[in-house]
Formats: structure tokens, sequence, C-alpha cells
């Protein structure tokens, strides 16, 4: 494909774990910013807007977040993303990304996910853990019933604070905007919690929120 590298420079442990969670090698994908269509945190609607005005198709994946603060830490963290196939053989990264000042994205292709914007329907972040002590971490919380372990991918919340298994749970989150209320009453049906004037609010005045809901409802786009 054009405008495309293979990129086989991660460590090991989490180039196995991102191969495995999409089923493709990662690669490097040229950014193209002199589109219109840039704005950053906005890939999905970036890239179908840039269909609309000029054609060609999109393609989902894996995007590192690639913040030194994060990687030297042994996180590595992956964002579902949009990338714009100008044609079927040229591809674009045609979004403005604030963690990366290089000419290249990497990003890794998925096939078997698809964003459904019609309905509000993306996927959370993905965390791999590099290294042991960390995993550690993680499971010294005595709140998980599975074992975490390094070049797995998990499900984040974007504060890292928690993690879900991708066996047991498929990684889609619904957004909670005007124009998807399907998504705003499955939440209050889910888990008895309604928006009012843009928080969320309990229907039996708890002040906890489950975890799980967290994962799959969100006022904002994660992208």
């Amino acid at each position: 494909m054009k405008n495309t590298l293979p990129y086989d420079k991660l460590p090991t442990v989490v180039y196995n774990g991102i191969k495995s969670h999409s089923g493709n090698n990662p690669l490097l994908v040229k950014q193209k910013l002199d589109t219109p269509n840039k704005k950053p945190l906005n890939c999905h609607i970036n890239v179908e807007k840039q269909i609309e005005e000029f054609g060609g198709s999109l393609l989902n994946g894996w995007l590192l977040t690639k913040k030194s603060s994060l990687i030297d830490g042994g996180i590595w963290r992956w964002t579902y993303h949009s990338v714009w196939l100008k044609t079927h053989e040229e591809c674009y990264d045609i979004t403005k990304d604030n963690h990366n000042s290089r000419d290249y994205s990497t990003f890794v292709p998925d096939n078997s996910r698809k964003i459904n914007l019609k309905v509000g329907i993306t996927y959370n972040d993905i965390l791999i853990i590099e290294n042991q002590e960390l995993a550690n971490q993680y499971n010294e919380t005595g709140i998980y019933n599975f074992e975490v372990k390094t070049g797995v991918a998990y499900w984040v919340l974007p504060d890292l604070s928690r993690i879900r298994d991708t066996k047991s749970y498929d990684g889609k989150y619904r957004l909670i905007r005007p124009e998807y209320p399907l998504n705003s009453k499955m939440l209050e049906e889910q888990y008895d919690l309604k928006i009012v004037n843009g928080k969320l609010v309990s229907n039996t005045g708890s002040q906890d929120v489950n975890s799980n809901m967290l994962f799959e409802f969100s006022l904002n786009s994660r992208s």
C-alpha cells in the first residue's frame, strides 16, 4: 500500500500483543495535514467528511499514542482510529495528533471491528503492558477476576485507572448525545442513570457509578 511502511520497531511483547488483537501487522502511515478535515480528536468524522468531498474510503484500526511519559513507563496505549484510503492503494492519516510531531503515524489496521456513527457506537482504547512490574500493580488491586499479563491487549478507561478483559467484553461504547436518543434510553435502562444539564444523575440518588458503565457509555468521543 502506498504511503505506508512496515513497522517492526515495537518491543516484541507489544508487537505480538497488538498483532494478536487486531489480526494485522503494525504500519507507519503517512500523515496528510493539508486537508480541511484534520480536527484533533475527530478522526472518524474527519474521514467521513473527506470521503464526501474527495472520494475514497475509510480504514479502521489502532493508533499508537506517542506519549513518552506512557511509553517510557511500559504503557502502550492504542486508540480506535480512522485513516483515509484515497484510493485502494493510497492511505493517509489526515487527523492532527498533538502527541505526534512526526511525518508518520503508527497504525494497525483492524478488519474485524467497525464503527457505527449512525447509532453512535465506537470502541474503547486498549492498553498493552510491557513490563511485569506494572502488570503486578493492576493485579495487586484485587478487583479483577483475571490475571493481568504483559503483552496482552486490555480495554482501558481514558485515565488508565481500570481495564477490562477483551475475551469477555467486546469493547464497544455508546455515545450519549442528543442525536443518539436510543443510547440515552439504554443507559437509563441498564444503569438507572440519565443526563441532566450535561451531567450524569442517578435515578436512585446513589453517588456510586458502576465501573462497567464507564466503559460502555460516554458523554464525549474518545477518538
